[in-house]
């Protein structure tokens, strides 16, 4: 593949945003997280302010992951996993398997745009789980800011309509 997808995960909430990168490059990391600091309408701090990350090339410019687009201010701080030890994020690979479900592993995601990864991220977090019993999107509409999910066009699914399998996707792409 070309593209990559950042995945960021809340734990506390269960909830994972995925932003398509058109490269698994530093530079497209920094600018998803411009993007995603401009969406927070001044709240990225609070929102994301301690990232975790492993030691993938792409997370390794940790000091222009941590700028703000607002000039000479930290957005955040940027810690990385030990290696070999993915344990230490590990609540976020096991939501990974939620995505997996739609997107299975060998896929490709190069045809993937980022109106597709809102659809993704929606119906991942409408579906509820039995650590909760609800659905991620419900909390996350009282704990992230509006103007976040607005602009990644992330939406609540209402339960009885979420799909989790490759069929999300295949079935949008048959509507148009």
């Amino acid at each position: 593949n070309r593209k990559a997808v950042l995945s960021l995960h809340f734990p506390r909430l269960l909830f994972q945003i995925y932003v398509l990168l058109p490269a698994k490059t530093q530079a497209c990391v920094i600018a998803a997280m411009d993007a995603l600091e401009a969406y927070c309408e001044g709240e990225f701090g609070e929102v994301f302010g301690i990232i975790l990350t492993d030691r993938g090339s792409e997370f390794l410019n940790y000091e222009g992951m941590e700028a703000s687009i607002e000039e000479g201010h930290r957005r955040c701080r940027v810690f990385y996993c030990d290696p070999m030890k993915p344990a230490q994020k590990g609540a976020c690979e096991r939501n990974h398997v939620e995505y997996r479900k739609i997107v299975p592993k060998g896929t490709s995601i190069d045809s993937l745009t980022q109106a597709d990864m809102a659809l993704i991220c929606s119906h991942v977090n409408s579906y509820p789980r039995a650590a909760r019993r609800q659905a991620p999107m419900k909390l996350a509409r009282i704990a992230l800011p509006q103007s976040l999910l607005e602009n990644l066009g992330i939406e609540e699914i209402p339960s009885d309509e979420v799909i989790m399998t490759p069929e999300l996707l295949a079935r949008t792409r048959h509507q148009f």
